[in-house]
C-alpha cells in the first residue's frame, strides 16, 4: 500500500471558502455603502447649489431695491445671517485668539452687515495686543476698532468690528 503525500497535493477546505464567502459579502456591503454615500452627497450637493441660486435671487432682489422699509430690513438681516451664522462668526474668531485670552461677552448684530461688539479677557497685554493685531490682518473682519480698556493685572476690553462673510482668500 502507498502512503499519500499530503504535502504536494492541493485540499479542499470549507474553513478557506467559507472565509471567502464572507469576505465577498463584506466587500459587497462596503460597497453599497460606498454607493448610498455618494448618492447621498449628490443629493446634499444639489440641495446647496439650490439654496446658492436663492441666496444669489434674494441678493440680486434686495440691490435693485432703493425703499428701506421693514421687509427690506428683515431681508438684509436674513440674508447676513444665512451668509455669516453666529457659529460661523464665533469659530473665525477663536482661531485667531491666543490662549491667554477668552471673551466674557460677544453680541453680534445682523443687518446689512454683521456688526460685533465683544467684551474681552487677556491673560496678559500681549496677548490682548497679539489677538486684535490678528483681527485687523484678518480678511474677515474689518473696522476693528478697540474700545475702553482696562490694563491692570491682565486685561479687560470691549472691542468692535464688522463681519465679512464669503470665500476665503
Amino acid at each position: 500500500m502507498r502512503a499519500r503525500n499530503f504535502s504536494s497535493e492541493p485540499r479542499s477546505s470549507r474553513s478557506a471558502l467559507g472565509l471567502t464567502l464572507v469576505g465577498a459579502l463584506v466587500l459587497a456591503l462596503a460597497a453599497q455603502q460606498a454607493f448610498s454615500a455618494r448618492v447621498e452627497l449628490g443629493k446634499a450637493q444639489a440641495r446647496v447649489a439650490e439654496a446658492r441660486q436663492v441666496l444669489g435671487a434674494l441678493r440680486e432682489r434686495s440691490k435693485g431695491s432703493a425703499r428701506t422699509g421693514p421687509d427690506q430690513v428683515a431681508l438684509a438681516r436674513a440674508l447676513a445671517a444665512s451668509a455669516a451664522p453666529p457659529s460661523q462668526v464665533l469659530h473665525d474668531m477663536i482661531v485667531l485668539m491666543p490662549s491667554g485670552v477668552r471673551f466674557d461677552g460677544l453680541e453680534l448684530t445682523y443687518g446689512p452687515e454683521v456688526e460685533i461688539q465683544a467684551q474681552v479677557v487677556a491673560l496678559r497685554v500681549a496677548d490682548y495686543d497679539e489677538f486684535m493685531e490678528r483681527l485687523a490682518l484678518s480678511n474677515r473682519f474689518d473696522f476693528v476698532e478697540p474700545g475702553p480698556e482696562v490694563r491692570e493685572g491682565g486685561m479687560r476690553a470691549r472691542l468692535r468690528a464688522v463681519y465679512r462673510s464669503g470665500p476665503r482668500t
